[in-house]
């Protein structure tokens, strides 16, 4: 997917956006950072992975399931709009075991708004739990591993209204088995953009960053709830998905 791309979908004019924005008007990275993101961020499934996903309708809901060796394992009940956009399949923690990535566009116009993104963690194999974070321009181009350890960082933007002004904040983000951790130090975020008429790559102040942040979305990331833990096919009988209709190949 480009930097921007612009679907017409029933009616609606959906921005999709990525984090990184390369060919945006709103750039938070130096040169010398997308370089490093460029050689990196190359997002390939395993040859060898068991993990398949496919986005199916049942019951009046969208519903992903993933499958481990052909096994149903996880489904996860969602609108209409989960459709839209296919789950990456990858290693995120470097534990061996690959997850599934996979944003949410809820019906939005123009900007896209309101968005999240649904990391579903494989923390033992065979056993998934899915963790949350606003992310309102999200593709795979925003998953790398900017200092090559094996674990990739992945980078979320959400809008932010402070002061009477809108900014995109950016933020960077690691799986480590049953959560998702900021590692926003690390990295040297969280930073923020100006939304302005006009394209706008400056980085704002210290001191206004701290006052944007009072207003990001509040986020609990200590633990997964409960509702969040695995949840196996419930009919035996439908565990194993068909062999003429397998799972759809996730976004490679």
């Amino acid at each position: 997917m480009t930097a921007r791309e612009i679907a017409f979908v029933h009616g609606f004019c959906l921005i999709v956006s990525s984090a990184l924005a390369k060919n945006e008007d709103y750039d938070p990275f130096t040169s010398g950072e997308l370089k490093a993101i460029e050689e990196t961020k190359k997002i390939e499934k395993s040859a060898a992975s068991k993990v398949e996903c496919q986005v199916t309708w049942k019951n009046s809901a969208t519903v992903l399931q993933i499958y481990v060796e052909g096994k149903r394992v996880y489904e996860d009940d969602q609108s209409h709009w989960f459709r839209y956009g296919d789950p990456v399949v990858l290693d995120l923690d470097g534990n061996g075991l690959d997850d599934v990535i996979k944003n949410h566009y809820p019906g939005s116009q123009g900007l896209g708004l309101g968005c999240h993104l649904y990391i579903y963690s494989q923390y033992e194999a065979g056993r998934f739990v899915k963790l949350q974070l606003p992310a309102e321009r999200f593709t795979n181009d925003d998953i790398f591993d900017l200092n090559k350890d094996q674990r990739k960082e992945f980078v979320t933007c959400v809008l932010v209204k402070h002061e009477k002004h809108n900014y995109w904040v950016y933020r960077c983000w690691q799986l480590k088995g049953r959560q998702v951790i900021s590692v926003d130090d690390e990295f040297n975020f969280p930073r923020a953009i100006w939304f302005t008429a006009k394209p706008n790559k400056r980085l704002v102040s210290p001191e206004k960053l701290k006052g944007i942040m009072e207003n990001y979305p509040k986020l609990d990331l200590s633990r997964e709830k409960e509702e969040a833990e695995q949840r196996h096919a419930p009919d035996e009988a439908t565990d194993t998905a068909p062999a003429e209709q397998g799972p759809r190949q996730a976004l490679r």
